[in-house]
């Protein structure tokens, strides 16, 4: 079962970086676009395709199955810090299962940076120092 959540989550990585990539081309030939209705066309069609990425229900489908499959995980995790935000406990869940910040940002559709900022928030929360490993920690809860 969890090789089949790492699949689908490699999968939706992938999906997401090719999403990207196109929103970047699309972003580029809006911008050098010299019709100013067609632009404007591009421009609308770009913006829903950031929609899109925000709200995959792929993404949301597994969250689901991998917060169900983890619940004990999550509930001592919750019992050990009851403030965690949701987004705080999917996190700490793809880090247990193993998944690079890079990884984590294309399905969270964040930049690598906001998942190190995100790590960062948690470890404070979790009381943890600089030197103990959050993964580790996470893999022992």
């Amino acid at each position: 079962k969890q090789k089949e959540l790492i699949n689908l989550s490699l999968y939706i990585n992938q999906q997401g970086e090719y999403m990207k990539q196109m929103e970047s081309k699309l972003a580029k030939i809006a911008s050098s676009c010299t019709d100013k209705n067609t632009s404007k066309e591009l421009r609308s069609l770009l913006s829903d395709m950031q929609q899109g990425l925000r709200s995959d229900k792929e993404v949301d489908s597994l969250y689901q199955e991998v917060e169900e499959k983890h619940r004990d995980f999550v509930s001592r995790l919750q019992m050990r810090c009851p403030s965690l935000s949701p987004r705080e406990r999917r996190l700490a869940i793809l880090l247990r299962l193993g998944l690079s910040s890079k990884e984590i940002a294309s399905m969270m559709n964040l930049e690598s940076k906001s998942v190190e900022m995100n790590r960062y928030r948690l470890r404070k929360k979790l009381k943890l120092d600089r030197s103990e490993n959050i993964v580790h920690l996470l893999q022992m809860i």
